[in-house]
């Protein structure tokens, strides 16, 4: 089986540094293209669509990288399609009274990208075309004989426009809308399958479902008193200590962990407990400012955290909480699992799939409920030893192993 695999998102990381490096994303495009590539009967390809200079810069990039070097990369660049692209592209951002004008030559460009030949013929070689995030290009989707797969992370976006800044509804409508016979899906929860179904009518047999994964090299278990005390001095953290790790943006419920926990602390003033907040800001993120730096000894940000010291912050943590509104997967939570850290988690869409009966949950807008279950675990150190056995026991049902298997057989059944 000969596929094409889009290097977009690993392009974008790489070769661009954008801020998609390191995400949840990028890890499972990463981890599928190496478990697929160890395959029998396989060859994987990368595919891009660069100018000269950017692929060769793309390809030196895979030669410095010793676990994906040895795939080969399958570069279609058409020169005039670029250009009409960046044309399109330019005409999309003039006012509104010169969009009247110039609708009708952007729809004959759009003809013309979408009807161009020469891509199609570029891919009579090749049995599958995989897109791990992107909408597939519109030639390769409209090729009767190329099957092409695209997973699905979440419909967030469309389920819950409120949680973004601008509007995504344009990127799924091409990914899911008026899908064509031999076109399907990955989704990497039933949580998220049930939203392709209910939104954009997808047939179930259609949809795969591949989950994500941790990183075994990157997390598990740190019981090195030594290292555990440098990690968290490295941050300033205080034991013992809750964790939450994500981007601070509504959708993830921090301005909701944070209120619980002042309601704790406030109400509990012995209590011996810090919170501390790791992962990027992201929008909305100002209006917590102000009630954080009122508990500068209490709450702390860590900013970004290096790989290396991840498994070590997860593993000294007291619980991993994670209030999060909805998820599509819900990774995070998964990691601290996977270093035999207890999790306190939203009762919601996919994050039950994940945790199973390994943790505690709660209702996302019920501060009692939250301060329930941490002073729970804060008094009975037998039922943290349980939840930390048997989050190790739960994280062993996801591994890339198991992943690259669920998508090979995907692949098989259908031809």
């Amino acid at each position: 089986m000969k596929i094409l695999y889009d290097s977009s998102v690993l392009i974008s990381a790489l070769l661009k540094e954008s801020a998609i490096h390191k995400t949840g994303i990028f890890r499972y495009v990463e981890n599928l293209a190496l478990g697929l590539q160890k395959k029998q009967g396989i060859s994987l390809n990368f595919y891009s669509s660069l100018n000269s200079e950017q692929h060769k810069l793309w390809q030196q990039t895979l030669l410095n990288l010793a676990h994906l070097k040895k795939i080969p990369t399958v570069n279609i660049y058409h020169p005039f399609k670029a250009k009409l692209q960046t044309v399109s592209d330019q005409l999309s951002n003039t006012s509104s009274w010169k969009k009247v004008f110039l609708k009708g030559y952007r729809e004959s460009l759009r003809l013309l990208l979408n009807r161009s030949q020469f891509e199609q013929q570029q891919f009579d070689d090749f049995d599958l075309f995989y897109s791990p995030y992107h909408p597939v290009p519109k030639p390769i989707r409209d090729k009767k004989n190329l099957i092409s797969f695209t997973t699905i992370h979440d419909l967030i976006p469309i389920k819950f426009p409120k949680f973004f800044k601008v509007n995504k509804r344009d990127f799924f409508d091409r990914i899911l809308k008026n899908p064509k016979p031999w076109n399907y899906y990955f989704a990497l929860s039933e949580s998220t399958k049930a939203d392709m179904c209910h939104y954009y009518s997808i047939p179930p047999e259609k949809i795969f479902i591949v989950h994500s994964a941790p990183s075994s090299n990157l997390f598990f278990p740190v019981n090195d008193a030594l290292i555990l005390k440098s990690v968290q001095e490295k941050y300033h953290i205080k034991a013992p200590y809750l964790l939450s790790l994500a981007t601070f943006e509504p959708r993830k419920n921090i301005y909701f962990l944070v209120e619980s926990f002042i309601k704790l602390i406030e109400e509990q003033p012995h209590l011996e407990l810090t919170l501390v907040l790791a992962g990027t800001k992201g929008w909305g993120f100002e209006s917590l400012l102000d009630k954080i730096k009122k508990y500068p000894k209490r709450i702390k940000l860590t900013g970004f955290v290096a790989d290396e010291d991840l498994a070590a912050l997860y593993s000294g943590a007291m619980a991993f909480v994670y209030p999060s509104l909805y998820e599509g997967f819900g990774l995070p939570p998964l990691e601290a699992m996977n270093c035999g850290t207890p999790v306190i988690v939203s009762d919601r869409s996919s994050l039950p799939e994940v945790v199973g009966n390994a943790g505690l949950y709660i209702d996302p807008t019920s501060r009692d409920d939250l301060c329930e279950r941490v002073l729970k675990i804060y008094g009975d150190s037998e039922l943290r030893t349980e939840l930390s056995e048997k989050s190790l026991i739960q994280a062993k049902k996801f591994s890339w192993e198991n992943n690259t298997q669920a998508a090979h057989s995907a692949f098989q059944s259908i031809f």
